[in-house]
């Protein structure tokens, strides 16, 4: 099992928090859960400022880094993996209120905590009980084809194509020509536990073609959170490749693009409503994500 939240708490049928550390700190966070269910956008809260998790709330200093929203007095880290399940179990329309156990820190950042687990009870920290087998879907009207702007290589850049379809239907394309290669995965999200069972236990990766412990140092500087919870239970949030092999046993062969497609939808969640299309997506990567989804929102205006 990879790194769990430390209590998750029941406080109704739709409602409940959870506790556990922040990735970037060894700090426990509190985040509450209360599904809504007005089809509207997921809705953070944080020292008592309230955030949509919509693409205009991007902060542009984290446009290349991990999904963050927030507004000239909070910023909310790292939101692209509880969005990814909220949007996987069609309940999106949810509040979100974030806070630090230890009320004598006061960062205006912070970070849902870190709840990469899968049980009979929780998906990604999310309660199975709140996935919703019905919810009103917006559906677009017509094909939309996105192109990369200004890739990294222009002989083998990012690029979208959406489809109308009564359904949200996935499919991801990667390519890591000096590690693994090629991987597609594809799936319909609209069916009734297709997400748990083929995408929320996907973990994220590190590849490096240098020494391995060289940029294990690095990280752990950077994940101090993630670091703990492995050097304590030998396991990890994180997969990780150098040179030629996997240092963590996979759970599937193509397990980095099942994660690709898993952060994937966390930034579909940034349109601010469920969203029903037929999606290719090759080679995505939040920056080009996030394009995405700017193109496809101003396309439903």
């Amino acid at each position: 099992m990879t790194l769990s939240p430390k209590i998750h708490i029941d406080l109704g049928e739709n409602e409940f928090k959870v506790i556990g550390p922040q990735l970037n700190s060894a700090e426990l966070v509190e985040l509450k859960i209360r599904y809504r269910g007005d089809d509207g956008p997921a809705r953070f809260t944080f020292r008592d400022e309230h955030i949509n998790a919509h693409i205009d709330n991007i902060t542009d200093a984290e446009e290349r880094g991990l999904t963050t929203i927030g507004n000239h007095k909070i910023k909310i880290r790292q939101i692209e993996h509880v969005l990814s399940a909220l949007v996987g179990m069609s309940c999106l329309s949810s509040d979100l209120e974030l806070s630090y156990l230890n009320k004598e820190i006061t960062d205006k950042i912070i970070s849902p905590p870190v709840c990469h687990i899968n049980t009979e009870e929780y998906v990604l920290g999310i309660k199975r009980s709140f996935r919703k087998k019905e919810c009103d879907y917006i559906e677009i009207g017509h094909p939309i084809i996105i192109k990369e702007d200004n890739p990294a290589d222009t002989k083998d850049a990012s690029f979208a194509i959406f489809t109308p379809l009564k359904s949200l239907h996935v499919t991801v394309s990667i390519n890591f020509p000096h590690f693994w290669g090629r991987q597609k995965f594809s799936c319909n999200l609209s069916k009734y536990g297709v997400y748990e069972q083929q995408i929320a236990w996907a973990r994220s990766f590190f590849a490096t073609p240098y020494p391995h412990k060289q940029e294990w140092e690095k990280l752990k500087k950077k994940f101090p959170a993630l670091i703990n919870e492995r050097i304590k239970h030998a396991q990890s949030i994180m997969i990780d490749y150098t040179q030629d092999k996997w240092i963590t046993t996979l759970y599937s062969e193509d397990e980095p693009v099942r994660h690709k497609l898993l952060d994937f939808l966390g930034d579909l969640a940034l349109i601010g409503f469920p969203l029903h299309a037929g999606i290719f997506v090759y080679k995505p990567h939040h920056k080009f994500n996030r394009q995405c989804i700017r193109t496809v929102v101003d396309a439903l205006k």
